[in-house]
């Protein structure tokens, strides 16, 4: 970096560190009172106390401007999570491109979760570039496949720009949060148990095209549905954007309707690419150019992820026979799998037998919420039901209570099981788990 480049970086590290300090007039006071409280062989002297006070201040300013935006940041409610804080591993890498400088402060691996904290700031009057970030993962011999979602700052299928430009939601890019979950073998994906290497690449594309936006969007889950014309209207304009050489966005600046939308496409390219490697083939043709790449380098000790040990079995009333045929927990996650078949040997299930019920799930010792799911048939005739919820503190057990579709989120806010369901419940112990202490 150039000298002036340094300075501008520093200065902008240290605005963010000192914005996330909490400042404690009583420090110095505190620390004299633990000189008074306790006898030493040899006293110290009170203007040494407020010198060592003046460095813990530094140094707690020092360290904030280094490490910036944190996992905790990022999840603080993994604040009292012993293990999870253990597990956290400081990156403090930075990068330098011609339109930016980017910032990786922390990770964590929970064995199913890599969640990363990054931070990137703009060069002065550079144009705004895509980034699309991959990650891949080597545990011993095994290769790891993520799926990647952006939780925090505006983020496409695919990508993000640098700067934000989506119009009324010009967002800082200084504080990123980045959750990726793995995915394989398994009915609820891959569960990691060794030590992870981890390499995360960042490609930034720089457009070649003038950029410009739809005069609006399709229409949300919550608004009157557009008509089949309608739809056919939309789509038409990006591939009529793409034909006059302009890059044309929707109202959140997300670049997958005008890739979809390159007269390149082939719907075989999505069977056979992951959609960020297609996107990126497509939108490098002619509209935009590779114009970097970044590559970040790290290992992670996953969390041990707690399972039930072996698998429960349980019937539910209408003769529906249920086997968990798969349980993990991790530090923020319960993902299940539960296999049903009927009473009867050999009989097909259809997803009439279902009934579009679900399960809402409760934990000792913790809090579980916001369930997502899916069923579907298999080809021995059984059903599968997968599940997975948010969960904050680290249960003893699980309790899963088969409810009728839509009821489940009331039951998990609750935490209470209505009376009319007590006979259907099963409980499930936590293998490891420690048990939660009698009120």
């Amino acid at each position: 970096m150039n000298e002036e480049k340094d300075r501008a970086f520093v200065h902008r590290a240290i605005d963010e560190g000192l914005s996330l300090l909490q400042p404690d007039p009583y420090l110095a006071q505190r620390i004299l009172a633990c000189e008074e409280e306790k006898p030493v062989a040899k006293k110290i002297s009170r203007s040494l106390v407020l010198a060592l006070a003046l460095v813990f201040a530094l140094t707690s300013i020092a360290f904030a401007a280094t490490y910036g935006f944190g996992i905790l940041n990022f999840h603080p409610e993994q604040a009292e999570n012993r293990a999870y804080l253990d597990h956290i591993v400081s990156i403090n890498e930075t990068w330098e491109g011609e339109s930016f400088t980017a910032a990786l402060h922390e990770a964590v691996f929970d064995g199913r979760k890599l969640s990363m904290t990054m931070s990137f700031f703009p060069g002065e009057d550079s144009d705004p570039v895509f980034v699309i970030p991959r990650i891949h993962g080597v545990s011993g011999e095994r290769e790891i496949q993520v799926s990647t979602q952006m939780s925090t700052g505006s983020f496409d299928e695919c990508g993000f720009w640098i700067p934000s430009i989506a119009p009324g939601h010009e967002d800082a890019c200084d504080q990123i949060g980045l959750d990726a979950t793995v995915e394989g073998d398994g009915e609820t994906g891959q569960v990691i148990r060794d030590i992870a290497a981890w390499e995360v690449t960042f490609d930034v594309l720089r457009p070649i095209w003038p950029i410009a936006f739809t005069k609006e969007d399709e229409p949300g889950t919550d608004e009157e549905p557009w008509t089949e014309k309608e739809y056919e209207e939309y789509d038409e304009q990006f591939r009529k954007a793409y034909l006059e050489k302009m890059i044309l966005l929707n109202r959140e600046a997300m670049l997958s309707p005008f890739a979809a939308a390159s007269p390149f496409y082939d719907v075989s390219m999505e069977e056979k690419m992951d959609y960020a490697d297609w996107s990126e083939e497509l939108l490098t043709r002619e509209a935009f150019t590779l114009s970097d790449r970044l590559v970040f380098r790290f290992s992670t000790d996953p969390l041990p992820v707690k399972t039930s040990g072996e698998n429960v079995e349980f019937d539910l009333p209408d003769g529906l026979h249920l086997e968990v045929t798969e349980l993990n927990v991790a530090a923020d996650e319960v993902s299940f799998a539960i296999r049903m078949t009927g009473k009867e040997p050999g009989k097909v299930l259809t997803m009439d037998d279902w009934r579009h019920r679900a399960f809402a799930v409760l934990a000792d010792g913790a809090v579980t919420e916001y369930l997502a799911s899916s069923c579907g048939q298999r080809e021995d005739g059984s059903l599968l039901y997968t599940g997975s919820c948010m969960i904050t503190g680290e249960p003893s057990s699980l309790t899963l209570v088969p409810v009728e579709a839509g009821e489940e989120q009331a039951i998990m806010k609750s935490g209470d099981v209505p009376e009319r369901l007590l006979g259907s419940v099963v409980t499930i112990e936590i293998e490891g788990a420690a048990p939660v202490p009698d009120p």
